[in-house]
This record gives C-alpha cells, structure tokens and sequence, in this order.
C-alpha cells in the first residue's frame, strides 16, 4: 500500500462511487454495493500497482451488483435448507 493515502488508486475509486451507492433504491441494494466494494480492497495492492485508475462504467458495476445481489440470495437460500 502506499504511504501516501491520496496515492490510493483504489480508496479514490470507491469514493467516486457513492453518488451510485447514494442512489439506489433500497436500502439492501446499498447495503450489498456497499460491501462489494469493500471486498476488493483484498486486490488493493495489486490495483495501487497500476498507479492510476481504471476505467469503469455504472452498467458494469449495475450488472456486479445485481450478480452479487443474486449470490447473496443463494448463500441465504443454502444456509435455510
């Protein structure tokens, strides 16, 4: 990581998503956006390698959300059976 935290490729993109996180609907969509994001800080260091941000588009980050809305209905489904 760096020691810099302005430096954080990854930080700065997370925080450019909270008008996207602000906006949705519910309360569990933001909540599951919320902690998407948050698991990719296990891929921070390899994304600071980079050293400057990577290219993304709310369509794709509408369709993971969706994707990981669906495998947290799964988890939930499989733990009650």
């Amino acid at each position: 990581m760096s020691l810099f935290p302005e430096e954080n490729v990854l930080t700065k993109e997370i925080e450019s998503w909270k008008a996207f996180a602000d906006s949705l609907k519910t309360d569990e969509e933001k909540k599951l956006f919320v902690e998407m994001l948050a698991k990719c800080q296990k891929y921070a260091l390899a994304i600071n390698a980079k050293g400057k941000p990577f290219p993304t588009e709310p369509l794709i980050m509408a369709l993971l959300l969706e994707q990981h809305k669906m495998i947290n209905w799964l988890q939930r489904f499989f733990k009650c059976s």
